[in-house]
Parts: structure tokens; sequence; C-alpha cells
């Protein structure tokens, strides 16, 4: 729609002219009104001086994203954007954000990880609150992206100046690679296969620590293409951080065992003071130093460390260690709550910096050596049943722990076996079919059940039944003459895995088997 402006706007001309007369000069002026020329809106008119534009939809790729903005109208009902992109201009659109209408001059949506070297296409469109689409002449938005750049591993701070860069390109056949964004002095690498990640290997250079680099990358291709360049920002960070293998709070021994972080490393050298590093001798680099010697006070000590780097300047880094005096030193058994077992084997489990361990039964340690230290060990008991007590003490290099103790009652359960069904003193009818049953156990833990037989005195001797721990067995009860008594017997034998002992046990119950009736 078209609408002039409402106030008369005021033309005023002058004609200046000049007439020679003689002795002076006489000057003509007038001054006339008129209407303005007629004022455009209607940012959706197609007439209008946006020619229908009114969301001018513009598109800038970065580095990793597209930065998608246009420009938002005010007082015409929208209440919804909905963005849309293709990768074909003349292709299927793909909604990717809605955003909501806001007072905003400008709107914005940011497009992450679009797929490198290629035009990206976007559109916007405009809703009302009853999602009525606010119709215009809008044009879309395009954007050609950059090579996507990212180092293979780790981020911005390097250990080392030789960085290794994945880049990926859609289009063009080469790559121009610099450390500066007019591209001067740049190297040129072939492309070796579009769309798939490619690895540059790049010396950022010798520097100082903290010395900021940029990397440029940009596609370029035989008919002329030039892609938007990309970056990566790399910053020197050459500061090894050395630490004792396992990060232990304390120390069991003088020998320390050292995790060396060696990225971007030339050499290495360690010791116990500042000074005494300057004499230290260089070490080739490694991701552990085994075995570094502390002094043999018990008070807490510095190892100190320097390290050359390949950016050309060296790094130091202390840490400070100390000594366990195994006053927080403990040891528990593996034994349920009530502290009774049935094995002549219990597990210890132990809590302290050291380097050697000795168990007894007394608390003079009489006889008893010294073992390599272990967090869990299994400790043999004395023979026979009742309350063992169990003297532990640790040692490293520095201190004795106290003595301490802890008890556990040993209870020996023998093998057992019972004959549950029939029940003892009952009478059976001669000539019926009847199921034995019973049941057999171990004993203690370390006992394991063998094997189960049953006689049932009708001398067929001992025969197997079904099963062991639970078992059964069909018996044909015989026909007898008169009534007959009879012994049942159960018997289990049980091998202790230990001492490989081999125990059993035997249950006896005494049946009638009746004679049936005369008829």
């Amino acid at each position: 729609m078209r609408s002039p402006s409402d106030p008369i706007r005021t033309v005023c001309w002058a004609l200046l002219a000049t007439v020679a007369v003689a002795g002076g000069a006489t000057l003509l002026a007038g001054c006339e009104s008129k209407p303005a020329e007629p004022a455009f809106d209607n940012p959706w008119d197609p007439d209008g001086p946006l020619g229908g534009d009114a969301l001018q939809v513009r598109a800038t790729a970065g580095d990793t994203t597209i930065a998608v903005t246009w420009t938002q109208p005010q007082g015409y009902g929208i209440t919804l954007y909905v963005v849309s992109h293709t990768l074909d201009a003349g292709g299927d659109w793909e909604d990717v954000a809605e955003v909501n209408h806001s007072t905003s001059t400008t709107g914005f949506f940011s497009y992450r990880h679009p797929e490198p070297t290629l035009i990206h296409y976007f559109r916007v469109q405009a809703f009302s609150e009853d999602d009525f689409s606010i119709v215009g002449y809008g044009r879309n938005a395009a954007a050609l992206t950059p090579p996507s750049m990212l180092p293979a591993t780790g981020g911005k701070a390097r250990a080392s100046r030789f960085v290794d860069l994945v880049i990926t390109v859609n289009e063009g056949d080469s790559l121009r690679l610099a450390d500066n964004d007019t591209f001067n002095g740049a190297v040129t690498i072939a492309v070796a296969d579009l769309g798939e990640p490619q690895t540059v290997p790049w010396d950022l250079g010798p520097a100082a620590h903290n010395t900021n680099f940029s990397v440029y990358v940009k596609a370029v291709g035989a008919l002329g293409l030039s892609s938007p360049r990309a970056r990566s920002d790399f910053t020197a960070a050459f500061a090894p951080r050395h630490d004792v293998v396992g990060r232990p709070a304390t120390l069991a021994s003088r020998t320390v065992d050292l995790a060396v972080p060696t990225a971007g490393m030339l050499g290495m050298r360690f010791a116990l003071s500042a000074a005494d590093l300057e004499a230290a001798p260089w070490l080739a680099p490694a991701d552990t130093v085994f075995g570094f010697l502390i002094a043999e006070s018990a008070n807490p000590q510095q190892i100190h460390a320097e390290y050359e780097g390949d950016f050309g300047y060296n790094s130091t880094h202390v840490i400070t260690v100390t000594p366990d005096n195994l006053a927080g030193a403990t040891f528990t058994l593996d034994v349920p709550p009530n502290r009774v077992i049935d094995a002549p084997v219990v597990t210890a489990r132990n809590g302290a910096r050291a380097t050697l361990m000795r168990f007894a039964e007394g608390p003079g340690f009489t006889g008893v050596p010294w073992l390599d230290f272990r967090d869990t060990v299994d400790i043999a008991l004395s023979a026979g049943e009742g309350r063992k007590v169990i003297y532990a003490q640790f040692r490293n290099d520095w201190a004795d722990s106290p003595v301490l103790t802890q008890y556990v009652d040993v209870v020996v359960q023998p093998v057992a076996v019972a004959i549950l069904a029939p029940a003892g003193g009952a009478t059976l009818a001669g000539g019926t079919a009847l199921q034995v049953r019973g049941t057999a156990i171990a004993g203690s833990a370390s006992d394991r059940l063998d094997s189960v037989r049953v006689d049932l005195g009708d001398g067929l001797g001992w025969r197997t039944p079904t099963g062991t721990a639970s078992w059964s067995l069909m018996w044909s009860v015989p026909v007898v003459a008169t009534d007959t008594p009879r012994t049942l017997r159960a018997r289990a034998w049980a091998t202790d895995t230990l001492t490989t002992a081999v125990d059993s046990a035997t249950a006896v119950v005494t049946v009638t088997v009746e004679a049936p009736e005369l008829r």
C-alpha cells in the first residue's frame, strides 16, 4: 500500500540573476510550496523500496556455524518465524528452527556444524498467532561455508609445536594453509578425498610460553573456487606436571614411581631440590619414571623436575610427597557379623601404606616372617575349634604400625545325613512302592559333598539314590509272611578341599514290614 506523507513539504528556490546596470546590480528571488513525493511505509509492498522483502534474510558463514539473521517488522501480528535450510536451491526445504518474534529489530538463529565448502540456503517465514503465514516477496539467503578444521587430539592449549589438523572439504582440489589471514607464504596441499577427513601435520613454530597462534585454511579449485577461510587458534602451553603413580596421599617406600605427560618433551630431569636440579642428568622422555629415590627423612619432601620442550623453552614443576607413619593402618577379617566361621582359613583386608606385613595368633610374632604387603591375604588358622585372635602389624621404609587385633570363632561342622521318610518306627505294608527320602550336608565350608548311598536291608546292598544334598530312592517293599523288622541305612561321604581328608556319616532308621492279612 502506498501512503503519501502527511506534511506538505515546502520547496524554496532562489534565482539569482545579475543584470548589468550602471552603478549597481538587481537581485530577483522567489519561493513556492508544493506536495512532497509519496513515501512507502509497507515493507511487504513489492513496489516499495524493499521490493516486498520485509524480512531481508542474511546468512554469514563462520568456522563452525552459519549466523542467520533477518529484520523483524513490528506491528503486523507476527508471533513466530520458521527457519528452513537446504543444500539445493531448487530442492526441498527442511525446517530447522522456530524462533519467537520479539521487539528487537533483528532476529537470529545459529546453524551449527554445517557441512564444509558447500553453499547453504536459508529462508525465513513469518507466522501470525493463528499460524497464518504472512506472505511476502522475501529473498532466500545463501552462504558458502569454509573447510572444517580441528586438531586431531587435544584442544587449544598445546604442549607441542607440532599439531595434526583434521581438515574436511566437499569442493576444491587443494588446500591453502598459512599462519596469517592474507595467506602470505601459504602451503598448498592436495585434497586427498572430497568429503572425507584429511590429516595434515602442521608446525606452529618456536615460541615463548602462552604465545597465541592462528592457522588459516581455505579450499581452492581449478575453476576459480576459493572458499571462505577457516581458522583454528592455539596457545603454546608446554608445562608438564609430574605426579606419583596412583596419586597416593602418603608413601610407603623411598622408591617412588612418577607419572609424566611427555607431549612436546625433548628431555627431563629430577632432583630433591631446585639447587640439585642443575646438576641432575637429563633423561629421555618417558611416561613413567621408575624407582626415583627420595630421602630417609620421615618429613614431607619435594620432587623437582625440569622439562625441555620443542617450543624452545624449558618448564619446571615441583610436588610434595609425605612419608606415611602408619598410625592410621587398619585390618579387618572377612567374616559374618556374628564372627563365626567353619573353615580353617580366614581372609584379611588390609588398609596401610606399607611394604611388609605379618600375622600371628600371638602378640610376640615369634618365628613369623615379614611378607610382602598385599591389600588382601588368606590367613591359615591353627587347628581345632574355638576363638582365634589374629595379631597384625605393617611396616614401611619409615615406620612400623601399632599391633592390631581381630578375632574369629571357628565352629567345625561334620558331614551329616538324614532319612526323612519313612520315619523311624513306621509300619510299612509289604508289596507296596515307597519313596525313601533324605538329605545330606558336607559340613564345613571347605568340605565338598561327594556322594550318598542307601541300604534298605533287602540283601541288594548299597545303591545310589537320585541327588545328594536332597536325595530319594524308590523302594518296592518286599512281601513277608510275618511282620518283619527292617533296618534302613543312608551314608554320605565328603572331602575337605584344603586337606583332602575324606569323612563320612551314617543315618539309621528301623521300620516294620507288615505281612498281608490272610483271607
